[in-house]
Order: structure tokens, then sequence, then C-alpha cells
């Protein structure tokens, strides 16, 4: 059996920072500054699990929803790449893991047009870490991970949002790049902004 957590209401969402941030009104007040940048983003429980994220970066002005996708991705490349003590070795492997995980929604993307499968399966994953020289996954799926993997191996982004993310910027950056927004509202709104 599946479970689905249903999107928060607007009080749902107060009770839920009322208690993360019970007795820390500044970062209460901070947190709903944010939301209210993005609300029909922070209805889902798992994106506003990472508000913390968020808060971190204090001087960041969220004007824009890409602006909060790009504080959210870049903690987790840095959180996927911390272990590694050279400076411009981290860097250049946060920036491969980037490339990795722009080419991973394309694919995605690609069998969602093809099979509308959402998914990428174990055997393409396994071809993406030999073309990028990876032996092991580049990435720890089991924590706070943009990708996952389900019960039957294959991989997906935690939320379609990011995948979205990934083919908004990759269009603003390749203006080559194919990119239909027919099922990609959010891919849409931040290819505007």
């Amino acid at each position: 059996n599946k479970i689905y957590i249903s999107p928060f209401s607007d009080e749902d969402i107060t009770r839920y920072l009322s208690i993360k941030y019970k007795g820390h009104r500044k970062k209460r007040k901070q947190a709903q500054l944010i939301v209210g940048k993005c609300k029909n983003l922070m209805v889902r429980p798992l994106l506003l699990s990472y508000i913390d994220d968020l808060i971190e970066e204090c001087d960041v002005k969220y004007t824009e929803l890409s602006d909060i996708y790009e504080t959210l991705i870049d903690k987790w490349l840095q959180r996927e790449v911390n272990s590694i003590q050279d400076k411009e070795e981290r860097n250049k492997q946060k920036e491969t893991l980037y490339r990795f995980s722009v080419d991973i929604a394309k694919t995605i993307y690609s069998n969602w047009k093809d099979v509308k499968s959402m998914q990428l399966s174990p055997e393409q994953m396994e071809t993406f870490m030999k073309s990028y020289g990876y032996n092991d996954l580049p990435f720890d799926v089991k924590r706070r991970s943009l990708i996952n993997r389900n019960a039957s191996g294959s991989f997906k982004f935690a939320h379609k949002s990011f995948l979205e993310y990934f083919l908004a910027k990759e269009l603003f950056v390749n203006p080559s790049f194919e990119l239909e927004f027919d099922g990609m509202d959010m891919a849409k709104t931040v290819y505007q902004g």
C-alpha cells in the first residue's frame, strides 16, 4: 500500500512552523516570509521540511521561485561533497554532480514523454554513472537527497518540482534544449522567472 501525505492547509503550515520554531520567533518569521513567496509549493510537506536550508541563507533575497530552488539544490550539493577535503576538488565534484543531475532530469523527461514514466531505470543510472566515471552512486539516497530510489530500484526526484527546476534551468542556459511545458507548469513558472 502507498500512503500519501495530503498537502498542508494554511493552518497546517502555521502549526508546523510554530512547532518547529517554538521559542525561535526570528526563524519562524523568516520561514513565514519564505512560505509567503511560494505558498503553492510549501503546502507540500516534503518541501516545507527543507525550510531550514532556506533560512540558513539569511543574506539571500528570494524574489523568484528559482531563487528558492537554487538554494535548496546548492545545499544538497554541498552536503554531498562536504566530505571532500580539497576545496578545488570539492567544487569540481559539486559541478560534476550538478551536471549529472541535469542529465538525469533530461533522461527522466525523455522517459516521461515516451512511456509516461518519471523514473530512471537501474540500468540507465548505471550508464550515467559509468559515463561520469562513478563506480558507486555519487550521492546518498538515504538522507535528504533530491534523487531517491524506489522499491523496484528505479530512481526519481524526491519531488517533481526538482525535476522541473533542472529542466527549466537547462532550457534557460541551453535554448536548443527542447522542453514542452505541457504537464510542466512549475518548469514554465521557473523559466519565466
